[in-house]
Order: structure tokens, then sequence, then C-alpha cells
């Protein structure tokens, strides 16, 4: 069913940077998220962001892996 979407934060070296990857595996999406920080916080924003940006129909749920 389209819309469940699963997020990933990629941290760079020394945690000084950081990217967030979102992945719709119903459509084959996939979407990078500018993320400023390496926090909680910073990775929440990103997300929500980018996520803004798709339309209402596709948003159903979100999902992060952790390690």
């Amino acid at each position: 069913m389209p819309g469940h979407w699963e997020g990933n934060l990629i941290i760079g070296a020394n945690n000084h940077s950081a990217v967030g990857t979102l992945e719709e595996r119903a459509n084959l999406m996939v979407v990078l998220a500018k993320v400023v920080g390496t926090t909680a916080k910073a990775a929440f924003i990103g997300f929500s962001d980018k996520l803004n940006e798709v339309p209402q129909s596709l948003r159903l749920s979100l999902s992060y892996d952790y390690a």
C-alpha cells in the first residue's frame, strides 16, 4: 500500500554531517532530506520538511531504523 515511508539517517565522519534518506517501497521512491546537524531534532526537522513536499495522499506513516 503506497504512503508508508522508512527513514534512515546517514552520519558522516566524526559526526560532523548527516543526510536523511526516505524510502517509499510501494512506488520505489527514494528522497534525500537535508539534515543540518546530527541530533534527533535536526533529523526530525529535515525529514518533516522533505515529507511536507510529498502529496498528503502519500504520507500515511513513517518509521525509522536505528542501530
